[in-house]
């Protein structure tokens, strides 16, 4: 959303884009359990719970976290999870 609105992506890309990602297949999370050490992920690096919940599954996953917003990528590097900054992605061409 924020990308299309500034300008850095057309709305159809965007579209594609997302209908790319559900074909993925994501598995869905219960992150209930994880909401305690998401608020204290939170106030140490000064993210929204929410943002910080994305961070928690990455870290238990050992998946890497996927993100446009510089200070969730800064906290996701300062706890240890692998981080991929769309801002450093080419577009893929069809």
């Amino acid at each position: 959303r924020r990308a299309v609105q500034q300008g850095r992506l057309a709305t159809p890309l965007a579209l594609q884009a997302h209908r790319d990602f559900l074909a993925l297949g994501i598995i869905l999370v219960d992150t209930a359990s994880l909401i305690h050490d998401a608020l204290r992920l939170g106030l140490a690096h000064s993210i929204s719970i929410f943002d910080a919940l994305f961070l928690l599954v990455g870290l238990s996953s050992n998946t890497p976290l996927v993100t446009d917003d510089e200070q969730l990528a800064t906290a996701g590097a300062a706890a240890g999870c692998a981080v991929i900054r769309l801002g450093d992605c080419r577009p893929v061409s069809g």
